[in-house]
């Protein structure tokens, strides 16, 4: 590893062994993108029955803001770390 890498990546991550901010940004957006995919021939009455994955449209939309939440808090986090350096 170069040496302007390395540093590029201990500020990008400054909890060592965490993830950076990009990379859990890639996550949620992959995700929003899976789930999105999931609903988008849902339709009508359908919405309350279990999808392919086994839950409802509601469960699975409620899913997804815990999921959004936990890692935007985890973002907050990393911010807060990186503003310490």
């Amino acid at each position: 590893m170069r040496e302007t890498d390395r540093i590029a990546d201990e500020l990008a991550r400054p909890i060592p062994g965490a993830h950076t901010i990009w990379e859990l940004v890639l996550h949620v957006t992959g995700w929003r993108r899976e789930v999105a995919r999931r609903l988008d021939d849902v339709v009508g009455a359908a919405r309350d029955a279990p999808t392919g994955s086994g839950v409802s449209c509601y469960v699975m939309l409620h899913g997804l803001a815990q999921h959004d939440a936990y890692h935007l808090g985890q973002i907050s986090l990393l911010k807060r770390a990186q503003a310490a350096r």
